[in-house]
């Protein structure tokens, strides 16, 4: 994780992302080749001979003029390897989580007419993605923003592993959005997506964020809150505060608009119409389950992954509760300063 915030860092020279990026791709070359060990000598034949042309056509860091954007084609291509050999080998009816249809029918027109395996002509294949193919061309960084704002532009990285509630929201505030790569078809946000849906996935997640988190003025109050929160000894209330921005960034995109919503009645409001909307996944240990602390689990009777909702809600509506009495301090400290 520490060589992707790296990787993400802004404004440093090209070859000290030339440097990082070698050795990302070191880690991910020998990540793939561990799974394909864990596959049957004939799966292993067939996809190592794949990866092997894959890697390939991958530029040469001292040529490389955009790093980031080569982690990222290769991840996407990745994807698209392992979802291949998912469609032909899972034993199950559907490997294709139904809630993203549109998405697979992009995954069948590549395939179909992209030579994907071959980096350069891929990379700029994706470069003419724009609403209408899902918008995979984000894994080139494209210049997104508007010249009038004041906000950085975003910055879109592909990368192996899991981020932390606390890092997953420390990244969107600082306008990175990293998208997920995995090799397996898994059960995530209630169905099961195979590694293309997975890695889009995300970038749905960054839309929604996008669609409705727009407002600079308090997008840059909550970037200065999330510092004055660090600060807290208590571990327990700055968890629950990195909670309660972790759903309201990343899962809802129900950030405020109004910088009159600064009050906090109807931030208290916001907050918990964010958390309630998850309720269902809050409850289930398959999804966010694992967010809630353990003296809030209690598993509903006969079951290992669901439960209680009395007690979930309970915890939420303290998440929210610590939210807002910690706003409050926070904005009559910055009232102080600014007298």
């Amino acid at each position: 994780m520490e060589l992707c915030k790296q990787m993400t860092s802004r404004n440093h020279p090209l070859d000290y992302y030339r440097g990082i990026r070698d050795r990302i791709l070191e880690i991910l070359e020998e990540d793939v080749r561990g799974y394909l060990e864990s596959l049957s000598s004939r799966d292993w034949a067939v996809l190592v001979k794949d990866f092997n042309k894959i890697l390939l056509t991958v530029p040469k860091a001292e040529s490389d003029p955009d790093p980031l954007s080569t982690i990222n084609v290769l991840s996407f291509q990745i994807s698209i390897l392992f979802t291949q050999y998912e469609i032909k080998n899972s034993d199950i009816n559907d490997p294709i989580n139904t809630n993203y249809p549109t998405t697979m029918v992009i995954y069948h027109f590549i395939i179909r007419n992209y030579d994907w395996k071959d980096h350069a002509t891929f990379k700029k294949k994706l470069r003419t993605f724009g609403e209408s193919r899902l918008n995979f061309r984000y894994l080139l960084n494209p210049p997104l923003q508007s010249p009038y704002s004041t906000e950085p532009p975003p910055i879109f990285m592909v990368f192996l592993g899991f981020l932390k509630i606390d890092e997953i929201v420390e990244s969107y505030l600082n306008n990175v959005f990293f998208l997920g790569l995995s090799y397996k078809s898994d059960y995530v946000d209630g169905g099961l997506m195979t590694p293309f849906v997975y890695l889009h996935h995300d970038i749905f997640h960054y839309e929604v964020y996008r669609d409705n988190c727009i407002d600079t003025i308090f997008m840059q109050k909550l970037r200065e809150f999330y510092e004055y929160v660090k600060g807290y000894d208590d571990k327990s209330i700055r968890y629950s505060i990195n909670l309660a921005l972790f759903s309201y960034l990343h899962e809802s995109g129900d950030c405020i608009q109004n910088k009159e919503l600064f009050k906090s009645q109807d931030l208290f409001d916001s907050i918990m119409h964010s958390l309630e909307q998850d309720i269902p996944r809050f409850c289930d240990l398959e999804m966010l389950g694992k967010a809630i602390p353990g003296a809030y689990r209690e598993l509903v009777e006969g079951s290992t992954i669901m439960l209680k909702e009395g007690k979930v809600i309970k915890y939420l509506e303290l998440v929210a509760e610590r939210f807002v009495t910690s706003w409050d301090k926070f904005m009559e400290s910055a009232n102080h300063r600014t007298k």
